[in-house]
């Protein structure tokens, strides 16, 4: 009898630790600002975290679980994401830091990083993946001012008639306008 109560109180106090570490896993989850899920073999949503929940439209993480990418995205990206889901969990191999365009429900096009991995069961078989994705439309977007900002100035540049070049401390070429190739007939890629 002492054994077995003995027993009863090593499962009752791994229980509770069980229950505690996973309420902090969840915690941290849900207030993570990527978007994290788990989906099965068949690419239905198992979890998903709260502001992956938030950006599919779903009032919370478990209105989004059973559901597939089709219930959200217009067909061409749910296909997308579909083909590339199974073919992990046909091959087991991950997909890492793949940027590509998302339709927010609004109809707002946004672009995600996105990670993919396989979730193995014990035997190991893939039974699903693991998703996590970030939200980059702000850098994209910063970046492709930076690109036009960068294209309007070697159009500015390139339009004079005066010979210019920018050297960094070491003296190597960093930019040369049109004229600086003429006069000495070289191309910006040789500079």
């Amino acid at each position: 009898i002492g054994q077995q109560i003995g027993q009863f109180i090593e499962r009752k106090r791994s229980e509770e630790t069980l229950a505690e570490e996973r309420k902090l896993l969840r915690t941290l989850i849900d207030n993570l600002p990527d978007y994290i899920y788990v989906k099965d073999a068949e690419s239905r949503f198992v979890m998903s975290n709260v502001a992956h929940a938030q950006i599919l439209g779903a009032a919370s993480p478990q209105e989004v679980a059973g559901k597939w990418d089709f219930d959200f995205f217009p067909k061409e990206l749910a296909e997308q994401y579909y083909a590339d889901e199974q073919r992990i969990v046909q091959t087991g191999q991950p997909l890492f830091n793949r940027e590509e365009p998302v339709v927010d429900p609004l109809g707002n096009r946004r672009w995600v990083l996105t990670t993919k991995v396989p979730l193995f069961d014990r035997s190991p078989k893939v039974v699903g993946i693991v998703g996590m994705t970030r939200d980059i439309t702000e850098r994209r977007r910063v970046e492709e001012e930076c690109r036009l900002s960068e294209a309007r100035l070697q159009a500015i540049l390139d339009n004079t008639t005066a010979v210019i070049y920018l050297k960094d401390t070491e003296g190597r070429y960093l930019l040369v306008n049109h004229r600086f190739e003429e006069l000495f007939n070289v191309t910006r890629a040789e500079v």
